[in-house]
């Protein structure tokens, strides 16, 4: 089989193929707790901010509400999360990590490392300093275009 040697003009190309790869490592590796990659970014969020409101997740993972709705929901049927009224807010629902959850925390935190280890391998500290830096830009560039402001995010309290 011919290497795909990607048109250097057309990022979307490349962006979803790296996008469709990193879903697969998610689902073979998260399998192992009944999990795919729909659940990631929903667990990535609760073992940052255990008890946030559903439609915090929402925002935070820029997704619809049906989206993190079905995530959810099947972490719940798995025993990983728990949902119960905001106490500030009782018609809105928050959800909290189940001690399920948390007792596979350090084997979740080292699916995320070795993911970023497969992404950089062979790749000079200079260079991930680059590749970052190109990723943060295109991502701002997309967030704009969209009118979407850049929030404060919390997920920089796992590494990878």
């Amino acid at each position: 089989m011919k290497d795909f040697m990607p048109d250097e003009s057309n990022f979307g190309k490349a962006l979803g193929r790296i996008v469709r790869l990193a879903m697969m490592y998610m689902d073979r590796e998260l399998a192992a707790f009944g999990m795919g990659h729909g659940s990631f970014p929903v667990m990535r969020i609760l073992y940052c901010a255990d008890g946030i409101r559903q439609r915090d997740i929402c925002r935070e993972v820029k997704v619809d509400k049906s989206t993190i709705t079905r995530a959810v929901n099947n972490l719940v049927k798995l025993g990983y999360v728990a949902k119960k009224p905001d106490p500030v807010d009782g018609r809105a629902s928050a959800i909290f990590l189940t001690p399920k959850a948390k007792k596979i925390k350090p084997k979740f935190e080292k699916v995320l490392g070795n993911f970023t280890d497969i992404l950089v391998k062979g790749f000079s500290a200079r260079e991930k300093k680059a590749a970052m830096g190109l990723l943060i830009r295109m991502r701002r560039n997309l967030l704009d275009f969209h009118g979407i402001p850049e929030d404060k995010e919390f997920l920089g309290c796992m590494k990878g």
